[in-house]
């Protein structure tokens, strides 16, 4: 469940309250609260759904490599010097076809501004019709610090009819825009004060380690991913498994399709539109695929509660903030402390996954990896969730 960890929780963080499931000590996770040296969940009554346990231990899983090679830390270092190129502030430097522009911008429609019109520190290459007709035309000539006021007008054919930005069809706007720098040539070595401008590091070489150690674990993540879709279904079919709580199927069935949902407004489509254009299915399909999902997930869910329940799997609190740093130092890097990362996920929803990790761990430890080609399971909307 690593990989749905990334994939899901920090992709859907605002949604996660609601997502996590709650209820009554039998039906479903609570809050969570230190008794005595553990911190524990109020857990679900697992053998009142498993009612037969299939073998976990000795089960085969694909081998896969986990190690980091020193191009791949040094592939991750260019990247870091290709985000921050030199910013050239000079004066007497016109923007010029081709460049890629630093800029702050409000647009407004009869002097108001409108949704989705305004953006601070957004970078811009002048001809990559990423905005309307005029917009990157009319940043030309002009030279950094420079505010311009542009006079355009929307496609009428902008949005189509009920969509989000559809009431600019065709509409007269006023886009303010700030030059605040162009970009120059990415530094071609990484330095100490380049490291400590544009990140939580001071060297380096502190941030080189911290590059190798953030892939180490997000290779061994994808490992123990890759192992889970193998060898959870296969606990689950050896299994005797009596329906599950509905707090455990509504998590799973709400997380699917929040997933989509949250999709469909990045592409700032209505959910059903979205559906229809990106995937040629309809929501019936959907619910029901998101149907399948729940059941499968919510299966190989309890499966796992009740593994963690034989082997008195828990986790105490120095164990907790550890793993919280852990996963804060690997998946967090677009929150500010470790403290807000616990905070947008939640605690319960943090600790569940920490005894997930646990059972996965314990899975692959007792399996054997072997030489083989890896099974792939669910459907390919499927897919696009859980892997």
């Amino acid at each position: 469940m690593r990989k749905k960890f990334l994939a899901m929780l920090l992709a859907l963080c605002a949604a996660t309250a609601s997502l996590t499931a709650c209820g009554s000590k039998n039906e479903g996770f609570g809050s969570a609260a230190a008794t005595g040296s553990a911190v524990e969940l109020n857990e679900i009554d697992v053998n009142k759904y498993v009612k037969k346990l299939g073998e976990y231990k000795g089960l085969t899983y694909t081998k896969t490599d986990t190690t980091v090679t020193d191009d791949e830390v040094e592939a991750q270092v260019a990247q870091f010097l290709a985000q921050h190129p030199e910013q050239v502030t000079d004066s007497s430097i016109k923007v010029k076809d081709g460049d890629t522009v630093n800029i702050d911008y409000c647009g407004k429609k009869d002097g108001v501004a409108f949704d989705g019109g305004t953006a601070s520190g957004q970078a811009l290459t002048i001809g990559s019709n990423s905005f309307i007709d005029g917009f990157e035309e009319g940043l030309i000539g002009h030279t950094p610090g420079e505010t311009v006021d542009l006079d355009l007008k929307f496609p009428d054919d902008y949005r189509k009819e009920g969509q989000a930005g559809s009431e600019l069809n065709g509409a007269a706007v006023v886009f303010t825009v700030t030059i605040n720098y162009i970009e120059g040539e990415a530094p071609k070595t990484l330095t100490d004060d380049l490291v400590a401008a544009y990140s939580s590091y001071k060297t380096a070489d502190e941030y080189r380690a911290a590059l190798k150690k953030n892939l180490e674990a997000q290779k061994k993540a994808s490992a123990t991913s890759s192992a889970e879709q193998e060898m959870l279904p296969e606990i689950v079919s050896k299994s005797s498994i009596d329906g599950m709580p509905d707090t455990v199927h509504d998590k799973f069935y709400n997380q699917f399709i929040n997933y989509y949902k949250q999709m469909a407004s990045y592409y700032g489509m209505s959910y059903s539109s979205f559906l229809t254009t990106v995937y040629q299915t309809t929501e019936d399909a959907m619910n029901s695929t998101a149907e399948s999902y729940a059941t499968r997930m919510g299966q190989q869910y309890l499966v796992m509660l009740a593994i963690a329940q034989k082997e008195g799997i828990k986790i105490d609190e120095a164990t907790y903030q550890e793993e919280l740093k852990n996963y804060y130092d690997t998946y967090g890097s677009n929150y500010a402390s470790a403290e807000e990362f616990e905070t947008a996920l939640g605690r319960e929803t943090i600790l569940e996954q920490m005894i997930t990790d646990k059972v996965l761990d314990l899975l692959m430890k007792e399996g054997k990896a072997v030489e083989k080609a890896a099974s792939s399971t669910g459907t390919a909307s499927e897919s696009a969730v859980t892997e």
